[in-house]
């Protein structure tokens, strides 16, 4: 903005002119004491200037808060808990997209724990509701982004649940408009395992030992009714060797499962549960599913 000079009023009579003021009497100071002089201002706004840093707010901190929407989509790696992303166009490449959004709630950061336990409930249930039913949606997998306690105090409040693919290539549009319908050989043996898949999906979440142990004496039936669908079949030859393996795995596993739900101490209980996990041949189950280009649980 520029100032223009002040202008006088015609109108008005001229204006009598300053006295002349007679000069001051010059004082001299003497090069030493002019040094002195500027050496101590010049320390003095130095401290001020100190002072001022020590003493001034923080820089704001970009929050690391991901405001995602379900349907957005995104960048997985892009996103750190120092450097938020934005929602991408889901039409163009991207590595992930959020299909449901948790909210959290109260003041103080809940723990890394109960935030953890409270996706792994959430997440998983979520999938049926933003997927076409009876459909297969091979080669996508589920994750979530959740925050930790900085990222709480910069105000990221929310669980988000995420698609992306297994093979942590790029996808375009949307997951739910990618999936195919389920081919007899397909949904003959999701039916095969579905109700298990159910029941070890309600054991995590349950609070307490003995209220685990429950679902784990529920489950024994649901063990043994998958044991006699594989063994039934009729199974594709190519990979008719891995479900007989599978098939082995669950009879060591459903006896796990006896000794788990007759436990009467939470020691000999989690030891053989830990024991059915590790012959639930999830590794075999992994290999069918693959082979049929059926989606993961």
């Amino acid at each position: 903005m520029s100032i223009e000079p002040e202008q006088s009023d015609p109108t008005l009579p001229p204006a009598a002119p300053e006295p002349m003021a007679v000069p001051a009497k010059r004082h001299y100071v003497k090069p030493l004491v002019a040094g002195v002089v500027f050496v101590v201002v010049a320390a003095g706004l130095f401290v001020y200037r100190l002072e001022r840093e020590i003493h001034a707010p923080p820089p704001p901190v970009a929050p690391a808060s991901y405001d995602f929407q379900a349907g957005q989509c995104f960048d997985r790696e892009d996103t750190t808990a120092e450097v938020p992303t934005t929602p991408l166009d889901c039409a163009k490449s991207h590595s992930a997209e959020v299909y449901a959004v948790q909210p959290l709630s109260g003041d103080a950061y809940p723990g890394q724990t109960v935030v953890l336990d409270l996706g792994d409930r959430v997440c998983p249930a979520e999938v049926a509701k933003a997927l076409a039913p009876d459909t297969n949606y091979a080669g996508v997998k589920t994750s979530f982004l959740y925050p930790q306690d900085k990222a709480w105090a910069q105000g990221d409040r929310s669980i988000k649940c995420f698609f992306l693919r297994t093979d942590k290539l790029p996808m375009t549009g949307h997951v739910k408009d990618s999936g195919l319908p389920y081919t007899p050989e397909q949904k003959h043996y999701r039916d095969t395992v579905k109700p298990y898949d159910t029941i070890v999906g309600e054991q995590d979440p349950t609070v307490g030992w003995t209220a685990e142990r429950d679902v784990v004496a529920r489950s024994i039936p649901v063990v043994q009714q998958e044991i006699a669908a594989l063994q039934a079949g009729p199974w594709p030859h190519e990979f008719g060797g891995t479900i007989k393996e599978l098939t082995a795995a669950k009879q060591v596993e459903l006896a796990d499962r006896r000794r788990a739900a007759a436990a009467t101490d939470e020691g000999s209980f989690k030891h053989a549960l830990d024991d059915a996990t590790a012959h639930s041949g999830s590794e075999n189950d992994r290999t069918v599913k693959a082979a049929l280009s059926l989606a993961p649980a």
